[in-house]
C-alpha cells in the first residue's frame, strides 16, 4: 500500500485501479486443494505483471484479490487493461494442474487524484474499484465491469 501511495502522490491526470478476484476460487481450493489455489495465485499474479506497464503497481489484496493501480491510466487505457487480463485468464494454464481452468472478474475505477490527499485517495480508488467488482460477480463472472 505504501508503494501505492507514493505513486498516487505523484501529478497524475488519471490514476486508475483494477480489483481482479479469480471466480469460484474456493471452490478450487475445495476440488485441488490449497497447493493449486497458491498456484492460481502466482499464475495470475504473473500474468498481471506481464500484461500491465512496468510503472503499474501489482499486489495481492485480501485472499483471492489482486490490486493493481494504473498511474496516468485513464478509463479506457484501465478498461483495455482489464479485458487484456480477464480473456488472458481464461487461456491461462496452472502449472501440474492441467485440467484447472479459471476465470477472473474485475472492477475498474478511473479518476483525476488530489496528490495533497493520496492516502484517503487510494483509499477511495479501492472501494469504488471493488464495487464494481462486486457488480462483476453479481453479474455472471468472468466478466469487467466499470465505476461510474
Amino acid at each position: 500500500e505504501e508503494r501505492g501511495l507514493i505513486v498516487l502522490a505523484e501529478p497524475r491526470e488519471c490514476t486508475s485501479c483494477l480489483m481482479i478476484d479469480i471466480d469460484r476460487f474456493k471452490q478450487v481450493n475445495d476440488e485441488f486443494g490449497h497447493q493449486a489455489g497458491d498456484a492460481v495465485l502466482r499464475e495470475l499474479g504473473q500474468l498481471c505483471r506481464k500484461i500491465l506497464r512496468d510503472g503499474d503497481v501489482v499486489c495481492r489484496y485480501g485472499g483471492e484479490e489482486i490490486a493493481a493501480i494504473l498511474p496516468g491510466a485513464c478509463e479506457k487505457a484501465a478498461m483495455e487493461a482489464a479485458e487484456r487480463i480477464r480473456g488472458a485468464t481464461e487461456f491461462c494454464r496452472i502449472p501440474d494442474y492441467p485440467e484447472l481452468r479459471i476465470s477472473v472478474s474485475v472492477g475498474v475505477y478511473a479518476t483525476k487524484v488530489d496528490a495533497a490527499k493520496a492516502g484517503a485517495e487510494l483509499s477511495r480508488i479501492i472501494a469504488c474499484a471493488d464495487s464494481a467488482l462486486y457488480r462483476a460477480k453479481q453479474s455472471g463472472r468472468n466478466r469487467v465491469v466499470l465505476e461510474a
